[in-house]
């Protein structure tokens, strides 16, 4: 005999997260005397925790950005040289 345990339904959220879709708070207000960070849009107060980790994923993502870019530029210079029929050695395209 198979025993089923009982699974709670799909539907049930363990935790509701409240968004706000009315500003992205894309500028801050810092406040260092009060210690907290205002957005310098619609002015609600934000968690300086979360402006923290705003500044570090936008630093992350131009990071591989950059990376991605350096990648996409090697990779074509990389296409700019041809192998010589004489010497056999690689030499640029001149363009």
């Amino acid at each position: 005999m198979i025993r089923k345990l009982n699974e709670p339904e799909i539907s049930e959220n363990v935790i509701a997260l409240k968004r706000s879709f009315k500003c992205a708070h894309n500028k801050f207000v810092v406040d260092p005397e009060l210690d907290y960070v205002e957005c310098g849009i619609c002015g609600e107060r934000l968690n300086p925790i979360w402006v923290i980790c705003e500044f570090a994923n936008r630093e992350h993502r131009a990071n591989q950005r950059i990376r991605a870019l350096n990648e996409i530029a090697e990779k074509a210079i990389q296409k700019n040289r041809c192998k010589c029929e004489h010497c056999g050695k690689m030499t640029r395209i001149q363009k």
